[in-house]
């Protein structure tokens, strides 16, 4: 997220834009994982 920023300011939009797409793309992974690994965890107490 710091890049992204840095990058705006410095005037690069499309390396801006293409590291906040892999900020969201990471944020999403890890949300994604943390469902499915609640998922597991509760089969396996079954």
């Amino acid at each position: 997220m710091v890049c992204t920023f840095l990058y705006i300011q410095k005037g690069i939009p499309f390396k801006a834009i293409l590291y906040g797409l892999y900020v969201a793309i990471a944020i999403a992974g890890f949300y994604k994982w943390k469902s499915q690994a609640k998922t597991v965890k509760r089969d396996q107490k079954l």
